[in-house]
């Protein structure tokens, strides 16, 4: 059917086909199926004709073509758009490669969107692309963009590039280390160290980005730190942790540092050295200023709370860091930016309550705040929990119900065998030896007792 609108447009300037074609970019026989019906014009074409004969859609009878045309763009738009989201690959590259001016703040929020993407929106059945998988994909990203290396620095890339895709890998590695995966926490071990000698030679050369790069560097050795308690030992563990705490500081990021000092009291505890424990712990009290905005709520929180742990294992009164503890849980939190290895201290503060109730004698009460965090029955998790964590708490639910005033066994052995299995499944040496310890612990109340001799075959190390 011929278009008469669409040739009647051509006539009135008194053009012939091969005048209006030269005006269009089209040949002559393109045109003349438009005019006779036979072919459709795309969207681009339809434009190109208005714009030439200066009509509009509806007078050149392309109105509903163009609907057509339209409707069929907003559907790819929308199938686009449906495939970035179940694609989390291409979701998390797309906040790497946004335009952007590098800071330490631009830094923060890039990882603060990536742990939003990882921790707060809901998972889709149909991810193209599993979380885990992502995650991989993000953390080896530096690797194979920039040729990064454990051997030595790599700076053949613009610094910006490798600040930005360096703070997203470590953003993905944080969230592998909450996994119930060995290998994911290996990984994240890999990627971090891999990540470090360029950052290093950042801080070193570059007096725009030093802070910037700096502020990363204490991230991957903090992060190296609480894998290496699993990974590795103590002693790795230590040096890792003192170069968390230099790079802190000279970053001069405050939540990091009392985070890294944090870390480097745990260390010292695992180690059964409770008096330079409580001594580190305690060169961050004086950073956790009142009314503060440097240190989010949370942060000075964890702080507080591991204060009480250390006093605990001091023979010292926990009552005041406690309540400290307690208040920053209850504070309103804001909106700034925060390294992205702190967004579990909510469940953290619990643990390390229970922790120092532990401590102090006080089993019945410690029993109740670790069953806000693990229904002791199904043992459930009720708050958000990494891993490594978990089996941790699982551990301590074991040992505190050891020493209970009304012991009994099956429930005992009911958390034990569980964090013996998740010790197991991670991988990790420092859960593995601390249920090795409750199993001594198990043993020597209950020396005769079968059910207690056959876990034995269960102790297997990988």
């Amino acid at each position: 059917m011929k278009r008469e609108r669409l040739i009647a447009a051509r006539v009135r300037r008194h053009w012939t086909l091969e005048q209006a074609v030269e005006r269009l970019g089209v040949n002559p026989n393109t045109l003349y199926k438009w005019e006779a019906g036979k072919a459709t014009p795309r969207f681009y074409n339809i434009q190109k004709l208005c714009e030439v004969y200066e009509a509009s859609a509806w007078q050149l009878g392309l109105d509903i073509v163009q609907e057509v045309v339209t409707s069929q763009a907003l559907a790819t738009n929308q199938a686009l758009s449906t495939f970035m989201q179940t694609d989390l690959t291409l979701r998390l590259l797309a906040l790497v490669f946004e335009p952007h001016r590098v800071s330490c703040q631009h830094l923060q929020r890039l990882q603060e969107r990536i742990r939003h993407i990882m921790e707060e929106e809901p998972a889709i059945d149909n991810d193209l692309i599993s979380r885990r998988e992502a995650l991989h994909r993000l953390a080896l990203l530096p690797f194979a963009t920039l040729q990064l290396s454990a051997l030595g620095a790599s700076l053949s890339r613009p610094i910006e590039d490798i600040l930005t895709q360096c703070a997203a890998g470590i953003a993905a590695c944080w969230h592998l280390s909450k996994s119930a995966e060995g290998s994911d926490l290996a990984l994240a071990f890999r990627c971090v160290s891999g990540y470090l000698p360029t950052l290093k030679a950042i801080v070193k050369d570059s007096s725009q980005y030093r802070k910037a790069a700096a502020t990363l560097t204490g991230q991957c050795a903090l992060l190296q730190t609480a894998l290496c308690w699993h990974l590795q030992g103590l002693k790795e563990a230590e040096q890792y942790v003192q170069e968390a705490v230099t790079y802190s500081r000279e970053a001069q990021d405050i939540p990091l540092l009392v985070s890294a000092l944090a870390y480097a009291a745990w260390t010292h505890s695992y180690a059964k050295r409770y008096q330079q424990a409580l001594h580190t712990i305690e060169q961050a009290i004086p950073l956790l200023k009142p009314k503060s905005h440097i240190v989010p709520p949370l942060v000075c929180g964890d702080i507080y709370s591991v204060w009480a742990v250390m006093q605990a294992k001091n023979g010292q009164e926990i009552s005041p860091s406690l309540a400290l503890a307690k208040e920053a849980l209850l504070a309103p939190s804001d909106d700034e930016p925060c390294f992205v290895g702190t967004q579990f201290f909510a469940s953290g503060i619990i643990l390390n309550e229970a922790a120092a109730q532990y401590y102090q004698g006080k089993t019945e009460r410690a029993l109740d705040v670790l069953s806000q965090v693990i229904d002791p029955e199904t043992l459930v998790v009720k708050l958000p929990l990494p891993e490594p964590w978990h089996i941790e708490a699982l551990n301590d639910m074991a040992r505190t119900a050891l020493k209970s005033e009304h012991k009994q066994m099956e429930r005992v052995i009911h958390f034990w065998r569980a964090a013996l299995e998740g010790a197991v499944k991670l991988q990790s040496e420092q859960r593995f030896s601390e249920v090795l310890v409750t199993y001594e612990i198990m043993g020597s109340l209950w020396p005769r007792e079968k059910r207690i001799t056959e876990l034995r075959d269960l102790v297997v190390h990988w």
